[in-house]
């Protein structure tokens, strides 16, 4: 009876823990730890404390605000920018044969993973990056772009227009695992982590955050 209990009890504790994916990279001064188990499970954590989730169908930033956690909901997010921008769009958006990504030739390795250097032109500037055909990485920069392109479709303005066009470039690319981008994120370690299901979802504690009577920008 007693082997059964605990055969029942480890096969409980396996359903609820996984081995994500997980990456960590430096931006600037801060570090980003990204942790993947699929693409209704994405976490993004930042060393300030604060972290943001797809979970499901939904897209929340988790803030800490004076001592307390607050949930905001990307969406909503997007639709307070757009309200208080309240600019019209000053510089034309790029179409997608106006967004390149070169091979330059070079190649590159990051965080002890080999890479190919390519410079991007987003329509207005070029930068360099360093991308990889690697498969655990390719997982990764695919989450990563999903954050981008929910976060990027929510801003609903010129800055958030580049960042999907970039990313429908990005998309069907055979080297499209991120390891460096120039003045941004660079891998410094990937592998794969336990992780249990509760890290996907809001704290039920945090103050949920909401701006009655504004419309969130329609997904594009």
């Amino acid at each position: 009876m007693r082997k059964l209990l605990i055969i029942i009890s480890l096969g409980l504790f396996s359903a609820t823990i996984h081995a994500d994916i997980v990456a960590r990279y430096t931006l600037g001064k801060e570090t980003v730890v990204l942790s993947y188990k699929d693409a209704e499970h994405i976490r993004l954590d930042t060393s300030r404390g604060g972290y943001s989730l797809i979970s499901g169908d939904r897209a929340v930033a988790v803030i800490n605000q004076g001592g307390r956690q607050m949930v905001m909901d990307v969406d909503q997010m997007g639709a307070v920018i757009s309200a208080l921008r309240n600019k019209p769009k000053t510089e034309a958006i790029p179409t997608n044969d106006q967004v390149t990504i070169t091979d330059t030739g070079e190649a590159r390795q990051v965080a002890g993973i080999e890479g190919k250097v390519f410079m991007v032109n987003d329509g207005r500037q070029d930068y360099q990056v360093v991308l990889t055909d690697d498969k655990t990485v390719v997982k990764a920069g695919e989450a990563m772009a999903k954050f981008f392109r929910r976060f990027a479709n929510s801003m609903n303005n010129e800055q958030g227009d580049r960042l999907l066009a970039l990313e429908e470039v990005y998309r069907n690319h055979s080297h499209r695992g991120l390891l460096q981008a120039q003045g941004g994120l660079k891998l410094i370690s990937i592998g794969e982590e336990e992780r249990p299901d509760k890290i996907y979802n809001a704290p039920a504690s945090a103050i949920s955050f909401t701006m009655p009577g504004l419309t969130a920008p329609s997904n594009r």
